[in-house]
């Protein structure tokens, strides 16, 4: 009579094992666990069948329920209903790897190059995410970067944010730290002059400046096809078009190379990166300084041309806060 009584036990063990698995189906640990519990359930079946003696007419009615014959029937019977049910979970239930791709299935990229094809995979949330982008400079390693996905539209690689944060980062660095790139993607950042290389070739992009003044006015700036060279041309810049509301603020230093305070290509007789504290595309010190010192919404004075300004909107006083992003055009 074991035998019937542990059949029982395997009858309940089954649904409720498919029952808890499809209540918790987010898991992937667990659902590896419920997958081994299955298993465990199917080899105790099997072992069950092999130690229940054959059934031989023992000249009773076999019919009977009070018949050994006929019980030991029955016990096959629900050893067979319960191997069936594990089969049926087992074929209709993900595992772990599948459980991790369940939302893959529905995905346009699984290995997306930017933020707007992470926005394509359907995330909406602003925030840091892991990207791919193709590009030999990259050799297809994964970047971390923040999305914004609220600004026209979403799907903007934010590449710079300076900003009124409790830990300001130094932007007048040498030109190894503007290659690689420095500072918390969540707060202030240069994503690296390599990076921008990489997502900037990847298709043709749109650049976008977000920014707000001491009295908190906002202004953007936007410019069409926007792209630089790789390190051995100075990560010459590239853009066409400007629109927008803070001005044109970058006119000025189109096809300019990079410079920082130990590697200038700047053209003018001036150390403009010295000058204005930070690495940028300069031609004579230019107007606009968005990497320049970060003193939100002071005026200018003596030392007017360190602030980080954009010189359409706010002349040589200090932005509150600046961001620059970019998003390819599909």
């Amino acid at each position: 009579m074991w035998i019937l009584e542990l059949s029982f036990k395997l009858l309940i063990l089954v649904p409720l094992t498919v029952i808890y698995t499809q209540a918790d189906s987010s898991a992937c640990e667990l659902k590896e666990k419920h997958l081994a519990i299955l298993d465990l359930a199917k080899e105790s079946i099997s072992k069950a069948r092999d130690l229940q003696p054959a059934c031989v007419n023992d000249s009773k009615d076999i019919s009977s329920n009070s018949s050994e014959c006929g019980v030991k029937e029955k016990v096959s019977a629900y050893l067979d209903i319960a191997n069936n049910l594990i089969d049926n979970a087992k074929e209709n239930y993900s595992t772990c790897d599948d459980a991790k791709n369940e939302k893959n299935v529905l995905l346009l990229h699984k290995k997306p190059i930017d933020c707007l094809e992470i926005l394509e995979n359907g995330e909406t949330k602003s925030g840091k995410y892991m990207i791919w982008p193709r590009n030999r400079i990259s050799d297809g390693k994964p970047l971390k970067v923040y999305c914004d996905m609220d600004t026209d539209g979403g799907g903007w690689t934010v590449i710079q944010r300076r900003g009124n944060f409790s830990n300001k980062i130094d932007f007048s660095r040498k030109w190894k730290d503007y290659k690689q790139g420095f500072g918390n993607i969540s707060e202030e950042f240069w994503i690296g002059n390599d990076n921008i290389f990489a997502l900037t070739n990847q298709g043709n992009c749109t650049v976008r400046f977000d920014m707000k003044n001491a009295a908190k006015e906002y202004r953007f700036a936007t410019y069409s096809s926007f792209w630089i060279e790789n390190e051995s041309a100075g990560y010459m810049l590239h853009f066409n078009k400007y629109k927008g509301t803070a001005g044109d603020g970058i006119d000025r230093i189109r096809s300019m190379q990079f410079s920082t305070i130990d590697k200038q290509y700047e053209k003018s007789r001036q150390t403009c990166p010295s000058t204005r504290m930070g690495g940028w595309w300069y031609i004579d010190c230019g107007w606009s300084n968005p990497n320049g010192k970060n003193l939100p919404g002071v005026k200018a004075g003596k030392e007017e041309y360190q602030y980080m300004n954009w010189h359409p909107f706010t002349g040589y006083d200090s932005l509150l806060s600046i961001e620059i992003k970019i998003r390819s055009k599909k």
